[in-house]
């Protein structure tokens, strides 16, 4: 019986280690306060009802800020071995224990398959590695800058530019927002049309989702339309100064910002760098 259990809780961990390793910035920016947790989750997993809610960081979050999700996923991963051993050490087994506690609770608060469904219903069944955030990897990009930054969260593809990022120089900027820089707010009225029945094409899900995305941006845009200094962060498929109508938020930031005079800088990360 106790092995049933430690290898569910090994499966646990395993699933877990899946969904968090590709994280490792939002999940050690999110326990030292820095962005907003719910905001972060509510993006990557297209959950409405987080997105506006007050920044609630789970407790659970401090275990990654000062190792970060890679080395604490492994950890746990290796702590369970011991308790498949048939005689192993009490204190290993003890480890191992906690090492299946922390695996279940991890599992139910951070990577619970029904966020993965969420995202799902959302995104009309767009693929299930987009869910998983799995990708190929790739060299992390290095920035220095002294600015409010916002930075684009886990997008329509699962690619999240705060992962792009060297996790120093995600950890050195003094400010950071997530909001969606790529969107494009007007099409949002598509997500209202109906086939020839009258049933709607899109999920309720999906309309549920951008009223509260928007509900989000809104506030957060004026403080970004009146920072001295910004930085829009993104793996922009076209870069906001050569877009066409209808233009993306990233674009009508800048525009704004152009007529007052203010400091903006358009970092753009390479679209093809997917390291999720």
């Amino acid at each position: 019986m106790r092995r049933v259990i430690f290898v569910l809780s090994l499966i646990l961990a395993f699933w877990t280690t899946l969904l968090l390793w590709p994280q490792e910035n939002t999940l050690t920016l999110a326990a030292a306060g820095k962005i907003p947790f719910n905001a972060a989750w509510g993006y990557r997993f297209r959950l409405a009802e987080l997105l506006n809610t007050t920044n609630d960081v789970p407790a659970l979050l401090q275990l990654f800020r000062p190792v970060g999700a890679r080395a604490l996923c492994v950890v746990l991963v290796l702590l369970h071995l011991p308790a498949l051993v048939r005689k192993p050490p009490r204190i290993l087994l003890a480890l191992a224990g906690i090492a299946a506690g922390l695996s279940i609770l991890l599992f139910f608060t951070l990577a619970n398959p029904a966020l993965v469904i969420a995202r799902q219903r959302v995104m009309g069944g767009a693929g299930l590695s987009d869910g998983l955030g799995l990708g190929s990897g790739g060299e992390k990009i290095g920035i220095t800058e002294n600015c409010l930054a916002a930075i684009n969260p886990s997008d329509l593809r699962a690619i999240s530019s705060l992962e792009l990022l060297e996790k120093k120089s995600a950890g050195a900027l003094p400010q950071i927002r997530l909001i969606d820089l790529k969107v494009v707010e007007k099409n949002y009225r598509l997500l209202t049309l109906k086939d020839e029945k009258g049933a709607p094409l899109f999920s309720d899900a999906a309309r549920a989702f951008a009223r509260a995305e928007i509900l989000y941006a809104q506030k957060i845009q004026p403080e970004l339309l009146s920072a001295t200094r910004l930085c829009l962060i993104a793996n922009f498929d076209t870069a906001p100064e050569n877009e066409t109508a209808p233009f993306s938020r990233a674009r009508e930031i800048l525009e704004a910002r152009k007529k007052a005079r203010l400091d903006t800088r358009v970092i753009q990360l390479p679209a093809g760098f997917t390291n999720r």
